[in-house]
């Protein structure tokens, strides 16, 4: 494995409120992804290359993800991390004497592959994705969730998703795909008057 000359942290990883070594971590995948446009290695490399436990990276890669900056695949063999564009951005420390550097020459990886079985990962859109009842396109809804930052809404969106489905009975023939449907918020036309024990809170997940 040989990873470039050169590791990238661009000023919404730095100023991020997570642990630094996980910020470390995020330099060194970019330097990784140089070639094949992806990182492949495994916890036990990174917990070699930074002399700590393979639990310790996982949890570096959590808080990676939780802010938007990595996507972890692992449908094949071999784990995929790629990096991409985060829809968190984090306003750097205000300081009159110095100014941040601009990352415009920077270009990041874009990803289509988003891992949608890691369910750690992604538990507020897993919330919606078991209220909603028509089960296709989990892989795009969780781009629109990702892109519309829907884990800020998710109580009104699981509402929705419930209230959704008592309302269009068993035959899926004309329900909407779930990407659609979150695309579309189409939440915001269902009923807001749903009972009590429908609420989110009151699922058992």
């Amino acid at each position: 494995m040989n990873p470039s000359f050169y590791a990238v942290i661009p000023s919404n990883v730095r100023y991020a409120k997570i642990n630094p070594s996980a910020k470390l971590l995020y330099g060194e995948i970019t330097a990784l992804c140089s070639k094949e446009g992806y990182c492949f290695a495994n916890n036990y490399y990174f917990s070699n290359l930074y002399n700590t436990t393979n639990r310790t990276v996982q949890r570096w890669l959590k808080e990676l993800a939780s802010i938007n900056v990595i996507t972890i695949s692992t449908n094949e063999e071999k784990r995929k991390i790629f990096i991409h564009d985060p829809m968190t951005k984090v306003s750097p420390p205000h300081d009159n004497n110095v100014i941040p550097p601009h990352d415009n020459n920077v270009t990041h990886i874009i990803t289509r592959n988003i891992n949608t079985n890691n369910k750690d990962i992604y538990p507020h859109f897993e919330k919606f994705w078991k209220a909603y009842a028509y089960k296709k396109g989990k892989d795009g809804a969780l781009r629109v969730w990702i892109r519309k930052k829907l884990d800020e809404k998710v109580e009104e969106v699981v509402t929705g998703a419930i209230a959704y489905t008592k309302t269009r009975g068993t035959n899926k023939k004309y329900w909407k795909h779930a990407q659609g449907w979150l695309n579309d918020e189409r939440w915001k036309d269902e009923a807001r008057n749903t009972h009590e024990w429908d609420k989110p809170e009151n699922m058992i997940f």
